[in-house]
């Protein structure tokens, strides 16, 4: 199976390249911290119909299909850009299932996790910035306000999540025994679009090495000349590519609904998570003493590679869900 990028793949990153680079600079980056949330990038954003790709509904039709999404996701990844766009596109699909329209105005996220026993959505990722959010409320999908002021919670990779309490206008997506199947759909959708976006900024972090380790010099030579260094560093190239090739074929699964779309994914999250964090931290210590300050680009993408996956939880526990879609005997979601 051949997944290298299509032309039409290849004229997605392009554009989306060209538009991240001039919008989410690493400048934007910074002036978003600590919420992790631009307005400006996101109204340009809203202006291109962007949050609505995902949607038939917003598309006449023809949503985007999560591998042409991935692709976006990797950019998006790469220049951190500051803004909820991986949860509003999963929020988006969830929607499109149940036949819903995606509100015109205001940003609508994705609960990861389900409402307490108070009803209370805990650690809502884009909660600090969202007016809605498709969220699990017991036995029932659904798509609800967010009322009061959010509490946000300072965390490592500048994320704007909150806790957010759901508002009493609301309206059932799926109801009973199908909700949680589709809950898990939309997890999984989440799920590869961060896998995805993480390779983009491990990517990066690694190209900022790269180019640091040519030009510092130790005992009056680069410090790429060093074996742990270099060999480090090529390593990451070929784990970066099979990480690539697992979310590719997941997001085929997924488009494909192929029984194997639950597992692949798993695979692939569980992958990206890890290879995520261990690259960047590399690329940390190839820095020296510099990379641990604030004052320089790479601890970015560092505190990013650790803190985006736990906006669902520890992306370890993901190594049990695997195993349970490969041994249990039930056809995977």
């Amino acid at each position: 199976m051949d997944f290298s990028l299509t032309d039409e793949q290849n004229e997605l990153q392009a554009a989306f390249g060209r538009m991240f680079d001039e919008h989410a600079t690493i400048a934007a980056v910074r002036a978003a911290e600590p919420v992790g949330f631009s307005s400006d990038l996101w109204q340009r954003l809203g202006e291109l119909g962007i949050p609505y790709m995902a949607s038939g509904r917003a598309t006449d039709g023809v949503p985007a299909t999560m591998s042409q999404l991935i692709v976006v996701a990797e950019e998006y990844g790469r220049r951190l850009a500051p803004v909820p766009l991986l949860e509003s596109v999963t929020a988006a699909r969830a929607l499109d299932r149940a036949g819903v329209d995606i509100p015109e105005s205001g940003i609508v996220t994705i609960a990861l996790r389900q409402a307490d026993r108070s009803g209370s959505l805990n650690l809502l990722a884009a909660g600090a910035v969202a007016t809605k959010a498709v969220a699990l409320i017991g036995d029932a999908l659904v798509l609800t306000d967010l009322a009061g002021e959010p509490r946000f919670l300072s965390n490592l990779g500048s994320s704007p999540i909150a806790n957010r309490v759901p508002g009493d206008r609301r309206t059932v997506l799926i109801a009973g025994a199908q909700a949680h199947p589709t809950f898990d759909l939309a997890l999984n959708d989440w799920k590869v679009l961060v896998s995805a976006a993480l390779v983009g900024l491990a990517g990066e972090a690694h190209r900022i090495t790269l180019a640091y380790v040519k030009e510092r010099k130790a005992f009056g030579v680069p410090i790429g000349w060093f074996q742990t260094v270099a060999h480090r560093l090529a390593d990451s190239i070929n784990d970066l590519d099979g990480s690539r090739i697992l979310i590719h074929k997941a997001a085929w699964a997924i488009d494909s609904d192929d029984e194997r779309a639950g597992r692949l994914t798993s695979m692939a999250y569980s992958y990206s998570t890890e290879l995520a964090e261990r690259i960047t931290a590399e690329c940390l210590h190839f820095h020296g003493g510099i990379g641990y300050t604030l004052e320089h680009d790479i601890q970015l993408y560092f505190r990013r590679a650790a803190a985006w996956p736990q906006a669902l939880g520890d992306p370890r526990t993901e190594l049990a869900t695997l195993a349970t879609r490969m041994f249990d005997g039930r056809r995977e979601s």
